[in-house]
């Protein structure tokens, strides 16, 4: 504002002088285009100023993009095959793209998104960011949503082992089925079923077999057949039995057995 004081002074100044001539007249056309333009610059800013205007910090900025700003988000469905104080193994369906990936993930129960408490064999809706940590169990990186579709759906999918005199099923993994199965592979089943006391049942794809330590004897309930190992092959699917009924520890914690 006090240039333009100046400026105008200095046109005025100009015009009472006694300089005449064509250098003396341009010079003051441009002092008063200057002033002009001064004038109408000071006159917009103060048109366009608003004293009411909020003004957003930084961090408000920030907190409204990562608000709305869209993130990958990919859901698959997973059965419930353990249970602990604390977080649940699922395994996915065979129709989600995970089951290529992980056979076993651990999850946080206060990931789950509504009231249901998880039973063996509940089929849950996840909703993830799609990275899965590799570790074993699995675990997924970031879950946003998660809620049971299906209550016990999936529980005749289950391979599991009880200790009859116990009485409590446990949870047969992949690799207990592939460890019993390269002992078996090398046996024919007989027609019929033996005489044999139970001390083992097992439920593996849907077949009921029952295992007897002593003579080292299964039977196939289900298609009612029977086979019987030498004594090595006897040692080694007891020690195997043994293991399957007993406490595991997987690198998130210890697994409690599953009663049904």
């Amino acid at each position: 504002m006090r240039f333009i004081v100046i400026l105008w002074k200095s046109v005025i100044l100009l015009l009472r002088s006694n300089m005449r001539g064509v250098i003396m007249k341009k010079i003051i056309i441009l002092l008063i285009i200057l002033l002009l333009t001064m004038l109408c610059m000071t006159s917009c800013a103060k048109s366009n100023a608003n004293p009411n205007m909020n003004v957003v910090d930084d961090n408000s900025t920030n907190v409204e993009m990562n608000t709305t700003s869209n993130e990958e988000r990919y859901t698959f469905s997973a059965y419930v095959h353990e249970i602990n104080d604390s977080y649940m193994l699922v395994t996915p369906i065979k129709t989600a793209t995970e089951v290529n990936t992980v056979s076993l993930i651990s999850i946080d129960l206060n990931s789950i998104s509504d009231d249901s408490m998880p039973m063996l064999g509940d089929t849950y809706e996840i909703v993830y960011d799609g990275l899965i940590q590799e570790t074993f169990p699995a675990q997924l990186n970031k879950i946003y949503e998660m809620k049971r579709i299906a209550n016990g759906s999936k529980l005749n999918d289950m391979n599991i082992i009880k200790l009859i005199e116990e009485g409590e099923y446990h949870t047969l993994y992949e690799i207990d089925t592939k460890a019993l199965d390269a002992v078996l592979m090398n046996y024919e089943w007989t027609d019929g079923t033996s005489d044999c006391l139970s001390d083992y049942e097992l439920i593996i794809d849907g077949v009921h077999y029952v295992y007897h330590i002593d003579c080292g004897t299964f039977n196939d309930n289900t298609n009612q057949k029977s086979l019987k190992l030498n004594e090595e092959d006897k040692e080694l699917v007891d020690d195997l039995l043994e293991q399957f009924v007993s406490t595991r520890y997987w690198s998130s914690g210890p697994i409690k057995k599953v009663s049904f």
